[in-house]
């Protein structure tokens, strides 16, 4: 399965608009992943960090933001600096080949970026590479309908698909919608 549409970061600075935090509450969506202190955390496609701050702060440890794009991981470092956190360790890497090392993480989070991905098999293999036993995995995926917001239809994956995907790799996957236009697919392997 291959997609492969990325999001400008020129338009980054709509990604940390505080009313984004109505549509998608970042204790909210976070407390699905269950986080714990100490927990060691990779965030796949951070862009500037809207998940990754508020990960830092509730793990009080290592999380690693790996983002392909040199632009987002810049207003990261900015973000995460703004807000005192410094246990964010910044990765320019794609997710089909992930720059850590083999069982480095004990949780895993993406958000909004897997319909972005160039092939989801590379990428769900270097998940299954870089968890630790017991990894629990989050992803916020846009559903395939229609929306003011978020990539076109055409590129997005519907909830089934990319679940039942995730299935057939032998990860055991919940779904849950976080609003009307995305999913959420809570997963271990």
């Amino acid at each position: 399965m291959s997609c492969g549409r990325r999001f400008h970061p020129e338009k980054a600075d709509q990604l940390l608009d505080p009313r984004r935090k109505e549509k998608y509450p970042p204790e909210k969506i976070l407390a699905l992943l269950e986080l714990r202190e100490g927990d060691v955390v990779a965030d796949l496609g951070s862009g500037n960090g809207f998940f990754t701050v508020p990960i830092a702060k509730k793990t009080g440890t290592t999380v690693y933001a790996i983002d392909i794009e040199p632009m987002m991981l810049e207003g990261l470092r900015d973000y995460a600096k703004r807000e005192n956190v410094h246990t964010i360790r910044t990765i320019r890497s794609d997710l089909v080949q992930i720059a850590l090392p083999d069982g480095s993480v004990d949780k895993i989070f993406s958000s909004l970026v897997m319909h972005e991905v160039s092939d989801l098999d590379a990428m769900m293999r270097e998940m299954k590479r870089i968890a630790r036993a017991d990894c629990k995995i989050l992803i916020l995926d846009w559903e395939a309908k229609e929306g003011h917001e978020g990539p076109p239809l055409s590129v997005r994956i519907p909830s089934e698909k990319l679940k039942s995907f995730f299935e057939k790799n032998n990860f055991s996957v919940k779904k849950q919608m976080i609003n009307s236009d995305v999913y959420a697919l809570m997963m271990s392997i």
